[in-house]
């Protein structure tokens, strides 16, 4: 199961909203990047470690990810960060993976 809480964050140039739903193998993040914009999420664990990335670009997308890291490995339950960067915006959050 994965906990993860909503955000929607404005700024003069665009918004992005991440929804982030619990599933209980994996979970959604719908994204909505402003024309000519662009960019990734990144997610990272509690040692700061990559353990996923997937690209972003304008216009609105829903991102699935399985819970697995770039090499297919289960991640464990803890505390992780993902990290929206586009070319005029980085922000970062929390979620925490519960099994």
């Amino acid at each position: 199961m994965f906990i993860v809480r909503s955000e929607l964050f404005q700024g003069s140039k665009h918004d992005i909203f991440f929804l982030t739903t619990i599933f209980k193998t994996g979970t959604s993040f719908n994204v909505v990047v402003k024309a000519g914009d662009h960019g990734t999420i990144s997610n990272y664990n509690s040692q700061g470690r990559l353990v996923k990335t997937f690209e972003v670009g304008e216009g609105s997308r829903e991102i699935h990810w399985n819970g697995q890291d770039i090499n297919g490995k289960r991640c464990q339950s803890g505390a992780y960060l993902y990290k929206l960067s586009t070319q005029t915006m980085n922000t970062t959050r929390k979620m925490l993976i519960v099994k």
